[in-house]
Parts: structure tokens; C-alpha cells; sequence
């Protein structure tokens, strides 16, 4: 007996194959459903924007990357997080998106077949957009001049870990 391809979401479940309705959502977790690359793009491509996205279980195809990254909208606490294959192109238009939105948002992408020295300056070019760096311990904050935001930067167990916070200023 075959399964039926599904994808899960908030209690509901999507049977892959229903393209002539438009969901509306925003959140998704895409888990282990491998193999069903053209059916997750045609999903992707009916769904509106997403403000939480979660990718894990599979790798994904450079498309599907692209419609994620396509769909979704920072806010304050919005979320994307993507176990995949994430190239340099997608990972600054990630970051131009997330920096410019002015919100308190977080992204994180795993790296697993990273090629070259695992650092953040070699992941992304911070002297593209950001005119102050610095280093707390092992977190690189970065800011952009006239942004309320700073970026809170790390790289550990294959993970590139992206947070904006508003700037806080000391009372003291």
C-alpha cells in the first residue's frame, strides 16, 4: 500500500496534490518528505506569505529554497529556520530581507557540507551592509547605520544563527 504525501501544519494536514486550492497560512514546518521535490513547488507556489517557516528533516531543492525564501516576511518574532542547502545568493537576499524589514526577527540555516573555513566572515560579506562590527565572546554583532536594530551573529555545531534586536540604550 502506498502512503499518501501530506504536509502537516498547525493540526491540518495537506494532501500533496490539491493545487487548485490556495491555502492561507502562515506558518509552515516542512519535515521529512523526501522525494516529493515537484510537489512541495507547486505547493509553495499556491501559498501566500509566511512568517515562521521551519525546514528540517530533508534537503531541499535550490527552487524550493527560493520559494521559502520568496514567501517569507520578517516581522518581530518571526522565525525562519532551514535545515538545507542554503547558497551565498540566498542567504543575503535572507539577510537584506530581515535587515531591512526594521522587525525582531531570527533565522536560522544549518550548514552541513560547508566547503572552506567555517566562519561568518567567510559565509557572508557583514561589509556589504553593516558600518560597525564587533565581537561579544563568540557572537559577532553587527549594526547598520540609521537601523534600531543590531545583528547578533553565530556559527556553532553547523549552525548559522541570525537574530535582530532593537538596540537597548544603558539608563546608567
Amino acid at each position: 500500500m502506498n502512503a499518501v504525501p501530506a504536509l502537516f501544519m498547525e493540526d491540518v494536514f495537506i494532501v500533496l496534490g490539491s493545487w487548485d486550492l490556495h491555502y492561507a497560512m502562515d506558518d509552515i514546518h516542512l519535515g521529512n518528505i523526501e522525494g516529493y521535490d515537484n510537489e512541495i513547488e507547486r505547493f509553495l507556489e499556491t501559498i501566500g506569505p509566511l512568517f515562521h517557516v521551519s525546514v528540517d528533516g530533508f534537503r531541499t531543492n535550490s527552487v524550493s529554497c527560493d520559494l521559502l525564501c520568496d514567501k517569507f516576511v520578517p516581522i518581530d518574532g518571526g522565525v525562519f529556520i532551514f535545515e538545507g542547502e542554503v547558497d551565498r545568493h540566498q542567504l543575503e537576499k535572507l539577510v537584506m530581507e530581515c535587515e531591512m524589514s526594521g522587525a525582531e526577527v531570527r533565522f536560522q540555516v544549518y550548514f552541513y557540507d560547508f566547503e572552506g573555513e567555517c566562519s561568518l566572515e567567510n559565509m557572508f560579506d557583514f561589509k556589504k551592509i553593516y558600518s560597525k562590527t564587533r565581537w561579544e565572546e563568540d557572537c559577532l554583532v553587527a549594526h547598520r547605520e540609521g537601523s534600531e536594530l543590531e545583528l547578533y551573529a553565530q556559527y556553532y555545531d553547523n549552525v548559522l544563527d541570525w537574530c535582530w534586536q532593537r538596540i537597548t540604550v544603558d539608563a546608567s
